[in-house]
């Protein structure tokens, strides 16, 4: 957690953090929690757990209360010493940059519990999520890992990328999304797709003499391909055999690829 007094309070205060089966999983020490603070190293210090006779035994949820602090930074749920606490993976930073025609994504962890693997993930409109490859994450760890993945196909102009860490009992989680654009060549691109009165209408600019085209699905399921011959006129009209909804319409030629959203 971010947390900052006003400029209006010089007085020190106590930071009380709480947390739930969501957050912190299998807590069977409580007494050994603690509230931690980065100091300016990036290093997480004990702030203490005031609480004088803190309730033992197996805990779904509570909170963990620091000493009196007269300085701010970040903070977090920690826990003192050895134990059978679980607590999640410590995320220190997911980065994701345009590099040439390729995105490099790149993350820290600060500790891994339990942890089984990553996923990263791209979205053309931040909404619709499809897998572009995984890393083995590092199982247990309490020292500082850092991982990357290069996409060496992304989509053309604005895209997101997200990182999701899947526990070895099938829990995960998704880190917040980061936004890379690809400038690449304006001779290739999706312009507009829409539904006629024949079939899917494109709208594209290719100069290779054929273009791949694919149709998903919002649960990333591929329910058409076709490979098309570039008539040149930027015009192809297309029969995909597909129900009412919203679906994702990817082009691609080589290491070009662009996509769009539409409704059927």
């Amino acid at each position: 957690w971010m947390i900052n007094r006003g400029s209006f309070n010089p007085l020190s205060a106590k930071v009380k953090l709480y947390y739930n089966e969501e957050s912190c999983l299998d807590i069977l020490e409580a007494e050994r929690l603690v509230v931690a603070k980065q100091n300016a190293e990036n290093e997480w210090d004990n702030v203490g757990q005031t609480d004088p006779s803190p309730p033992t035994g197996p805990q779904s949820n509570g909170f963990v209360l620091s000493q009196a602090l007269d300085s701010f930074s970040p903070f977090t749920i920690a826990s003192d010493g050895p134990g059978s606490n679980i607590l999640p993976i410590t995320l220190l930073s997911f980065q994701a940059s345009a590099k040439d025609i390729t995105v490099q994504t790149s993350w820290i962890t600060a500790s891994e519990i339990n942890n089984d693997f990553f996923t990263i993930e791209r979205s053309k409109d931040g909404r619709f999520w499809e897998k572009v490859g995984t890393l083995d994450g590092a199982g247990d760890s309490h020292t500082e890992l850092s991982y990357s993945f290069t996409d060496d196909r992304p989509y053309a102009g604005i895209s997101y990328y997200r990182l999701k860490q899947t526990d070895f009992d099938g829990t995960s989680n998704d880190s917040e999304p980061r936004a890379v654009e690809i400038r690449q060549n304006g001779d290739f691109g999706i312009d507009k797709v829409y539904h006629g009165q024949d079939g899917l209408n494109v709208i594209y600019r290719a100069t290779a003499p054929y273009v791949v085209v694919e149709i998903y699905d919002l649960l990333g399921k591929r329910v058409y391909g076709e490979l098309l011959e570039n008539s040149g006129n930027g015009f192809e009209t297309i029969y995909p055999d597909l129900a009412r909804g919203a679906y994702l319409l990817r082009l691609s030629h080589g290491g070009e690829m662009d996509a769009e959203k539409f409704f059927y």
